[in-house]
């Protein structure tokens, strides 16, 4: 199913990227976050979009077929006891998915304040969102080794 939805999504970016027009090759574009316009956005826009479809999708299949192995279980007749472990929701996963949600997003956008604030955009802005992000998911590893004890 992954390899399913990572084809469509590179099909569907590489049929994007080939609607953007082609840059004149005499004149090197650097773009200027004050005079930026809203069209700048749409390609994240879209991004964004494909990711949130992809998301759904994924969560849809993984619906459907929990829904089927809950159908396989009954109507094999496995003890009570073997059916309610395989089929109990965790509260706590979801708690610690929140978390991390919470962790992550922050790291993000603390990586695009400082960026922001770091003008012009570089190659620094790239380190200062992958320390950004490795920042929130330490924050987030030391969150789950703390809340054991």
């Amino acid at each position: 199913m992954k390899k399913i939805f990572l084809a469509i999504t590179g099909i569907s970016l590489s049929i994007l990227t080939m609607s953007q027009e082609k840059p004149d090759s005499n004149l090197i574009h650097q773009p200027n976050i004050e005079t930026a316009s809203s069209d700048d956005a749409i390609p994240f826009a879209i991004i964004g979009f494909f990711l949130l479809v992809g998301y759904f999708i994924l969560k849809a299949v993984k619906l459907f077929f929990d829904t089927r192995l809950k159908n396989k279980i009954i109507d094999k007749g496995i003890s009570e006891q073997l059916a309610v472990s395989i089929l109990q929701n965790n509260s706590d996963d979801n708690k610690t998915e929140a978390i991390k949600w919470f962790f992550l997003l922050v790291g993000i956008g603390s990586g695009l304040s400082i960026i922001y604030m770091q003008l012009p955009l570089g190659i620094h802005s790239a380190a200062i969102m992958a320390f950004s992000i490795a920042a929130s998911f330490l924050g987030y590893y030391l969150y789950l080794r703390y809340s054991k004890n």
